[in-house]
């Protein structure tokens, strides 16, 4: 917009001289600050766009409102007019606020800025030393220490039984059918019922259970830390145990049951290049079957999971194999994860019904784009294209701040989004997990 000023003086009957100047009225320069884009419900969150200006140095005028909210979220306030809007919402999920601003002069600037509100689904008094979820039956295992106990969750409303251990646990997993829970100690391992949440046995076994399987065929499975060993083994009826028959393991190697074929695969740790392999537990004693046709070509990482329907072996570096009972095709690349500047994941989900894939990263402290050290990536789970970046802010409570470790994420079978288990980490914050809930979008 432009605008005219001037003066008129008439020095002679016809003659009128005119002095004038033109201002070029610029629209407003609108910015914001977003630092608090990502919030837990209940949390003042607050949209910063006081460095806006005009041009020209008119005043401008704001008018905030929370255009989007999850159904029967109570937003407070939803409208806001000065240059900072602060709010807080009741319920997770996807919010959008648009902001106004207008000089008086030229049509009113509109922005739209996403917000994401996060639950504290629960919070825990323990400190997670390993987890495993179950997608079918909406259930996480979980093991800590002092006490020494198995804490059975129930997704989404974070509620648990909690089962006293013989031992301090060293690994946990829950068996294909989702009914019983294996936990490994040191020269042990042990055996849970999850609709009793009682100790069904415990058996000795002559390695540290650094890592265990529960095959769902009788028997646990268990490998020890350490140079080249073998898996055992340990029949749960009696204890009796076996090693399986084949090339030897790396200690410190991470197992994976197959959901639904008698298979075991693990990502070996220590050895350069890393790789991942494949046991057979169909037979006793199990046998060693493969590893990888990859010596180097792509990085491992030390770490895998499976997708819910087995097809898919994804690594800790974001890499993707196939999994199949043709050994020409098992283990085959399959494609990588976007992960971006992230070097590697801490764990991940996969959901049947919304057909995409999450993973668990942390320690980002050197990214200023997110507002904590963790954050969720999720992914279509055909192509593996990229869908959001969710950073997780640090938990603020009681006056300390506590940094986010995650320990888990899962899908709820259903529709209540994402669950991220975590470990509260922070001098005021030992002994202190939370489960955290993310509402998608559908």
């Amino acid at each position: 917009m432009t605008a005219a000023t001037g003066t008129v003086t008439n020095t002679a009957a016809d003659t009128d001289v005119v002095a004038f100047s033109v201002v070029d009225n610029f629209s407003p320069v609108v910015e914001v600050e977003t630092g608090d884009s990502v919030g837990f419900s209940g949390d003042s969150l607050t949209l910063d766009a006081s460095h806006s200006y005009d041009p020209a140095g008119t005043d401008l005028s704001f008018s905030w409102e929370v255009i989007v909210s999850p159904d029967g979220a109570t937003v407070s306030p939803e409208t806001g007019n000065d240059e900072v809007f602060t709010f807080s919402a009741d319920a997770s999920g996807a919010y959008e606020v648009q902001l106004e601003v207008s000089d008086g002069f030229n049509d009113a600037i509109e922005k739209t800025f996403p917000v994401s509100v996060l639950a504290i689904a629960k919070e825990y008094t323990f400190d997670v030393i390993g987890a495993a979820h179950h997608y079918s039956e909406d259930i996480i295992a979980v093991v800590s220490a002092g006490p020494h106990q198995v804490h059975i969750i129930d997704v989404p409303s974070g509620d648990r039984e909690s089962v006293e251990l013989p031992l301090m646990p060293i690994s946990v997993a829950i068996n294909p059918n989702g009914d019983e829970i294996a936990v490994g100690h040191d020269g042990w391992v042990t055996v849970i019922d999850i609709e009793t949440a009682e100790v069904l046995v415990s058996h000795p076994v002559d390695v540290q259970a650094n890592s265990v399987v529960h095959g769902g065929n009788g028997y646990i499975y268990a490998l020890p830390p350490g140079q080249w060993e073998r898996v055992r083994g340990v029949r749960i009826s009696d204890g009796e145990t076996h090693e399986h028959e084949g090339f030897s393991v790396y200690g410190g190697t991470i197992m994976r049951i197959h959901p639904i074929e008698p298979w075991i695969y693990a990502a070996n740790r220590g050895l350069s290049p890393s790789d991942i392999e494949k046991y057979d537990i169909s037979t006793v004693p199990t046998e060693y079957v493969s590893d990888s046709p990859y010596h180097g070509t792509y990085a491992m990482c030390g770490d895998l999971w499976l997708t819910w329907d087995g097809v898919r072996i994804i690594t800790a570096c974001g890499n993707t194999f196939r999994s199949s009972e043709v050994s020409s095709q098992d283990m085959v690349y399959a494609g990588a994860l976007d992960m971006g500047d992230v070097n590697r994941v801490l764990w991940v989900g996969h959901s049947r019904d919304r057909c995409e894939i999450v993973t668990a990263v942390g320690d980002l402290g050197w990214n200023q784009d997110i507002p904590g050290d963790a954050a969720l990536i999720r992914f279509e789970d055909q192509y593996l294209n990229r869908l959001s970046f969710q950073g997780v802010p640090e938990y603020v409570k009681g006056g300390n701040t506590h940094e986010i470790v995650p320990e888990l994420v899962a899908y709820h079978s259903g529709d209540e989004g994402v669950f991220l288990l975590a470990n509260l980490e922070s001098a005021n914050a030992q002994g202190h997990s939370v489960l955290i809930q993310m509402r998608l979008e559908n």
